[in-house]
């Protein structure tokens, strides 16, 4: 789990920053801690969803020569948002402090996967119709670039109860994101 600082203390360039920092360290550091750094998968629910689109958007190795194009070996992204501009128009827009440019720049539905990884989009179906819309239109706008795409949305899961589907084995969830471990 990677801990950040948040908004309104931070900008999201600063925010998305800092998880980029994490795992360039952790690909860095893998090893010495017992990890493989050839298997750097990243999960995220709500906002860590949108960090995990984020993280498969960015060139690594314009972060570090160390750091190969494909570090970030997929992602599972859950309940995210991957259009920014919507939130511009609403209360948290305070907090959250996005102009026209810093909104494009961190929206991953306007962006590109860095290499053709595997992406599994997962969302609740009871979920508002924004996240489950936001979800869909980030599967389709990356589904042609990306390695593997696919989408699921799992009937009966609110934002919330979403991601407690990781403690059911036999959740969808749970199998998703065992695939994408190789499992």
């Amino acid at each position: 789990m990677v801990e950040y600082d948040l908004c309104p203390d931070v900008s999201m360039d600063v925010l998305v920053g800092q998880v980029r920092e994490a795992c360039a360290w952790l690909y860095r550091n893998a090893a010495g801690l017992g990890g493989n750094p050839a298997r750097l998968h990243v999960a995220g629910h709500s906002a860590g969803g949108h960090l995990a689109a984020m993280m498969a958007a960015t060139d690594w190795v314009s972060h570090g020569r160390d750091l190969p194009p494909d570090m970030i070996r997929s992602i599972v992204p859950i309940s995210g948002l991957f259009e920014l501009e919507p939130l511009r128009f609403t209360p948290p827009q305070v907090d959250l402090r996005l102009d026209g440019e810093a909104t494009r720049r961190n929206s991953p539905s306007l962006l590109k996967p860095a290499w053709p990884l595997p992406i599994s989009v997962v969302v609740g179906g009871s979920e508002s119709d924004e996240y489950r819309r936001q979800s869909r239109d980030f599967t389709a706008a990356w589904r042609d670039m990306a390695g593997a795409m696919d989408y699921l949305e799992t009937p009966g899961h609110n934002h919330f109860a979403i991601i407690e589907a990781m403690t059911e084995p036999a959740s969808p969830l749970t199998a998703v994101i065992l695939r994408h471990l190789g499992y």
